[in-house]
């Protein structure tokens, strides 16, 4: 899972999923994962039932970033 964010004035103003595993679960997660940081700002989310895997790669992904942008 690779994740894009879209920073301007302080506040993620886009999220956005890359690159998504292909099945059913992850195509239908990943938006719902984007809306949930975008609303967050952060990689604070819940995460999707029915698709833990893509939910913990979506929020790891998150924390990545969050943790090279702190640098």
């Amino acid at each position: 899972m690779v994740v894009s964010v879209t920073v301007k004035g302080g506040h993620w103003t886009a999220v956005e999923p890359v690159q998504t595993p292909y099945s059913p679960p992850s195509e239908y997660a990943a938006p719902v994962l984007a809306q949930q940081a975008l609303a967050a700002q952060s990689d604070a989310i819940d995460g999707v039932s029915g698709a833990t895997y893509t939910s913990y790669a979506f929020r790891d992904d998150l924390a990545q970033i969050v943790s090279r942008s702190r640098r």
